[in-house]
């Protein structure tokens, strides 16, 4: 159902869809401020100890955590924010690959195909709500601010940090630590909206569910 469009739009309803853009914009500001902590300030390579990475599993953590109180909270949908979970839980293993191998290499696939087994039972096991959930997550603001994180994480940073790109560009000039900046830049870029998209989606949730008990 498309909503109708307000008569009247009030200053201070305006200052505060504006307000909330600039903040947006503002908080863009922490990928190339943290690459240019690790590189310039600190003179360090992208590694899995740098300011960088640290933020991207911040980030993904937080999210994850996000997710994780939403599935014991919303009994309804628990089998949509299990196989959410997740997709996440896998990618913040996936980033820990470094800690895990002192266990022994390739270790971190273990747990994380653990982590997706459960998801994805749980989340075809309620199929239906699954489906259905999914498909109204992905019209609400956290759940486009979502998509978009993770297209930038498992795309648009693969293909735009690629060697293949900048060596011809660069040539002899070429040097790895360029590469790396660029991906693990629009990488943290992509968790950093993963986390407001998570954000979003956390609040109008559970001020749902509050609206929801208090009219039950």
């Amino acid at each position: 159902m498309v909503k109708q469009r307000p008569e009247n739009v009030s200053g201070i309803a305006l200052a505060k869809r504006l307000g909330f853009y600039f903040l947006l914009g503002m908080y863009m500001l922490v990928a190339p401020l943290a690459i240019y902590t690790d590189m310039v300030v600190l003179q360090q390579e992208i590694s899995e100890t740098s300011l960088t990475e640290i933020l991207q599993e911040s980030f993904l953590l937080l999210s994850l955590m996000f997710y994780l109180v939403l599935y014991g909270q919303l009994k309804v949908a628990r089998p949509f924010w299990a196989l959410v979970a997740a997709f996440y839980g896998v990618l913040f293993i996936r980033e820990l690959d470094m800690f895990l191998d002192v266990i022994s290499h390739g270790f971190w696939k273990y747990p994380a195909l653990l982590v997706a087994a459960a998801g994805i039972y749980i989340g075809l096991k309620g199929w239906q709500q699954t489906r259905r959930e999914l498909y109204c997550f992905l019209e609400t603001p956290g759940g486009v601010f979502t998509a978009f994180g993770v297209l930038l994480v498992l795309f648009f940073s693969r293909l735009f940090g690629s060697s293949k790109i900048w060596e011809p560009i660069m040539q002899e000039n070429y040097l790895d630590i360029y590469k790396a900046a660029i991906q693990e830049g629009i990488e943290l870029y992509g968790y950093s909206i993963i986390f407001v998209g998570s954000l979003l989606t956390l609040i109008r949730y559970l001020k749902n569910k509050e609206v929801s008990d208090e009219t039950a």
